[in-house]
């Protein structure tokens, strides 16, 4: 069965702002004989959406960076009700799907995820990820 990994918008960002290849790191860090694939909600492909239009500076050249590799990368998009914010999109989830990992640097979804006995990849040293 293949593990799906799911990555919030903090995380599609890091590629910018902290010179990271996000997708080598996932692959480092999956293990040889597993099969995985990455995917993002709807609700963080928005949240990056709206931050490449509407902020400023360095979130916005990193959201655009994200979306660009999400498109590169041709990641799947899974569908989310147009109001629901990210981190709750990516709760409901995980909660419904136990071969899933979530990426992400939000220190309380974290909390949330852990809680919920979910596995989470995240940024240390700003040089590579672990999981948590």
């Amino acid at each position: 069965m293949k593990t799906r990994v799911l990555l919030d918008t903090n995380f599609l960002m890091m590629p910018y702002k902290d010179h990271v290849d996000i997708f080598q790191e996932i692959g480092r860090l999956m293990a040889s004989d597993q099969e995985y694939e990455i995917a993002v909600p709807a609700s963080v492909k928005r949240e990056l959406e709206t931050l490449a239009v509407k902020d400023r500076g360095e979130n916005k050249v990193a959201a655009k960076l994200g979306l660009q590799l999400l498109e590169q990368k041709n990641v799947p998009v899974i569908e989310s009700p147009p109001d629901v914010r990210a981190d709750d999109d990516i709760l409901r989830l995980a909660e419904d799907d136990r071969q899933i990992v979530v990426c992400t640097n939000d220190k309380l979804l974290k909390t949330e995820l852990r809680k919920k006995g979910v596995s989470v990849m995240t940024m240390r040293s700003k040089s590579h990820l672990a999981y948590v």
